[in-house]
């Protein structure tokens, strides 16, 4: 989640501070804490494991912890994918757009079917993507006009629009 955050009153925890501060609130008046973090054990490429920096060392992340909910906005979301990166919008309290996924040349024909399934159609295309061999080079390069999509049958329009619409993104 990408969001925007109001920065008030920062604590500048160092290593030492955990102690005093771990399991608890905001420690005395300030509604935040800033945390420049290392790897517990640098060797490892895998560690999830994140201490606070001693006064000489790297931060590797900053890490901010809030106290109250009123500082945090959600603004995105980003799902990850293989080849491709959704986002969703979030205005104040509700989404405020669709999920959108950018298709790839790359793609193969199952994270076409997939990336569909995410276009809020009227039916499931997945047998027709698979049947005609519809990867991301033929979504990308062939399926780019209303034309093009009625010729491969798909005849609902509603459904050819947002097609359209998803693969001009």
């Amino acid at each position: 989640i990408l969001c925007w955050t109001v920065l008030g009153n920062v604590y500048p925890v160092i290593s030492g501070d955990q102690e005093k501060l771990h399991g608890k609130a905001a420690y005395k008046n300030y509604d935040s804490h800033y945390v420049p973090v290392r790897p517990y054990n640098s060797s490892n490429t895998n560690e999830s494991t994140y201490i606070p920096c001693d006064d000489l060392q790297q931060a590797v992340y900053d890490e901010y912890v809030f106290f109250n909910r009123s500082q945090v906005f959600p603004r995105y979301i980003v799902k990850l994918r293989k080849k491709a990166v959704t986002v969703v919008q979030y205005s104040t309290n509700r989404i405020s757009s669709v999920t959108s996924t950018v298709p790839s040349i790359e793609w193969s024909v199952q994270e076409v079917c997939q990336w569909a399934t995410t276009l809020r159609l009227s039916m499931d295309y997945t047998k027709q993507f698979h049947e005609m061999g519809v990867d991301g080079e033929v979504l990308c390069t062939v399926l780019i006009t209303k034309e093009a999509w009625l010729e491969f049958g798909f005849t609902k329009l509603g459904d050819v629009y947002k097609l359209l619409k998803a693969v001009k993104q």
